[in-house]
């Protein structure tokens, strides 16, 4: 086999690879990006960066590592702003306002626990914490959730 040759299969590879992940996770890592970073525009560049990057990620703990890492990029380059909130009233808009009101980061362990159902150890290994202290911040961010879903 040529170089050449070797050069063309290895990118097939990585272009069915891509195609699996953003049919698995575009979707999702844009919802959850938009729920951080509050702005669809944000969103949808934190999910490119995510999937255009080098090494491509290979599975479900190393996209959502890296949207993780992506997100604490923006968040530290000041781009965030406050989520939409739902103009219908309801349980899901008292979450949805509940929501804005949390930290970003909160909200990103929120979402990764609840939203998209990962382990608690997985979403340690995620946001690069312990398994106690992403327990502890998961505690803190859903007793301040809680507090303002009974002031709703």
């Amino acid at each position: 086999m040529t170089m050449s040759q070797r050069d063309a299969q290895s990118s097939d590879s990585n272009a069915a690879v891509l195609g699996a992940l953003l049919d698995r996770y575009h979707a999702r890592v844009v919802g959850f990006a938009y729920q951080v970073l509050g702005d669809a525009e944000l969103a949808a560049q934190a999910a490119e960066a995510v999937f255009t990057q080098r090494p491509l990620p290979r599975d479900e703990i190393e996209v959502w590592t890296a949207v993780f890492a992506t997100m604490r990029r923006f968040l530290a380059r000041g781009f965030v702003v406050r989520p939409l909130i739902a103009v219908n009233d309801g349980w899901q808009a008292d979450l949805l306002h509940g929501l804005a009101e949390l930290e970003p980061e909160e909200r990103a362990l929120i979402l990764l626990r609840y939203h998209e159902g990962l382990p608690l150890e997985t979403v340690a290994q995620v946001a690069g914490l312990s398994v106690a202290a992403a327990r502890q911040r998961l505690a803190t961010a859903r007793g301040r959730l809680i507090d303002r879903l009974g002031d709703a």
